[in-house]
């Protein structure tokens, strides 16, 4: 797509909000309930930080003294202390990357990875790479995709989008659309312009160059030969003119018949009519519309209304953590989760927890259930406000005419703009 067609792709997207199934896009990823997608993008690469190799510094090699023929014996070597190698980020897999309106997914053939908008904390785009960084709050080293330079732009805004809706505000990031496709449109390059046939060169300019040349010579002759070449040319013009006075003065005698030249006739003035024929101009004044009418139909009764909705019962979204894993003393992780754990990099430095997995769950049941009640809540409170008002302005007669007691109350709910009374 152009750049005017991917602005107005992301300009529809953030107001509506909504993306599309796996099948519109065809993929097979499986979404959760309410689940969205802005985004499927094929050959991403997953980045994670890893702790380069280890060395030993300050080692010895000790000395030997021989003990008999052939055997010798060896002390005070020492291999010297360890230093770990620095952490840095590295390509660990490849795979597609799908991006919802509630998370991050990365499929590839070794691993798999998710990002939860719930807990995101930060985006970081590296300006010179097709990197993005997620920082997550249930994950202690930072982690992210690459992508192809090409699909860089969708990519970003995908993950944008959806940390605005997360954060439950699109307007930032509309306005900064609409900034950024006025200085692209600012700054794109003004066509050409359109050349007409009124701007092609002159024939008779042309034709002055010509006979200029032919009285003075070509340019970058030498001076004595374009006065020489002037003379020549003036007396050729001279032998011309004089030839064509003679002419004039002695006309041919010879019998041929001779052609002149005579001005065309003046055609005759048409004769004056007595009356000229109107012409039927059609009027442009539009039609006054019909007043509408009333009809028994039209009038307005009080909705029934029931219970006021209460609000549903939450779901618990704490529960006893569970040991995922552990990060070993050389910095190292294991996904082991008890005896052995990190047995050859120099034990267990600390376990590592997460939520059960019925926690996210039911966060998005009860993220459910509440939008459910709000709008519940408010339809009520809207029928409840619209009973209100019929009690105060009752309709049970004909019309209520424009500017009467009550029409004001009726202008914006009444669907042809007449209210009832009394």
């Amino acid at each position: 797509m152009n750049d005017d067609q991917l602005f107005d792709w992301m300009l529809s997207t953030a107001r509506s909000g909504s993306g599309f199934r796996p099948e519109q896009v065809g993929s097979n990823f499986v979404p959760k309930r309410g689940e969205s997608l802005f985004g499927v993008f094929n050959g991403c690469k997953l980045i994670e930080v890893k702790r380069g190799a280890g060395t030993y510094h300050g080692g010895s090699s000790g000395f030997s003294f021989r003990l008999s023929r052939g055997i010798r014996y060896h002390v005070g070597g020492s291999r010297g202390t360890f230093v770990q190698g620095s952490e840095e980020l590295r390509i660990t897999d490849e795979g597609q990357a799908v991006v919802s309106n509630k998370r991050v997914v990365f499929q590839g053939g070794l691993n798999s990875r998710e990002w939860a908008f719930g807990k995101l904390i930060g985006l970081q785009h590296d300006p010179s790479r097709p990197i993005t960084l997620i920082h997550v709050s249930n994950r202690q080293k930072v982690s992210g995709i690459a992508y192809p330079p090409d699909q860089a732009p969708q990519v970003r805004y995908a993950f944008e989008l959806a940390a605005a809706i997360e954060a439950g505000d699109t307007r930032p990031l509309i306005a900064s659309i609409q900034a950024e496709r006025a200085e692209h449109a600012r700054l794109r390059p003004a066509p050409p312009a359109v050349v007409s046939a009124a701007d092609a060169p002159s024939k008779m300019a042309g034709l002055g160059t010509g006979l200029k040349t032919l009285m003075t010579g070509r340019p970058g002759q030498s001076r004595g030969r374009r006065v020489f070449h002037t003379a020549i040319a003036g007396g050729i013009a001279l032998l011309l003119v004089n030839a064509g006075i003679g002419a004039m003065a002695h006309p041919s005698t010879s019998g041929q018949p001779q052609a002149y030249l005579s001005a065309p006739a003046t055609p005759p003035a048409p004769p004056p009519s007595s009356s000229p024929t109107p012409v039927a101009v059609p009027s442009t004044t539009p039609s006054p519309s019909p007043t509408p009418t009333v009809t028994p139909d039209d009038k307005i009764e009080k909705v029934k209304l029931g219970p006021r909705p209460t609000p549903p019962k939450l779901l618990p979204t704490h529960g006893t953590p569970v040991r995922v894993g552990a990060t070993c003393r050389d910095g190292s992780s294991s996904d082991a989760t008890g005896r052995g754990a990190c047995s050859w990099h120099g034990g267990v430095r600390e376990w590592l927890y997460e939520q059960p997995y019925w926690v996210e769950e039911n966060k998005e049941k009860n993220a459910a259930r509440t939008k459910k009640y709000k709008s519940a809540l408010k339809t009520w409170n809207a029928q409840s406000e619209r009973n209100l008002l019929l009690t105060k302005y009752p309709c049970s007669k004909g019309p209520y005419p424009k500017g009467s007691r009550g029409y004001a109350s009726w202008r914006d709910t009444n669907h042809n703009g007449i209210a009832c009374d009394r």
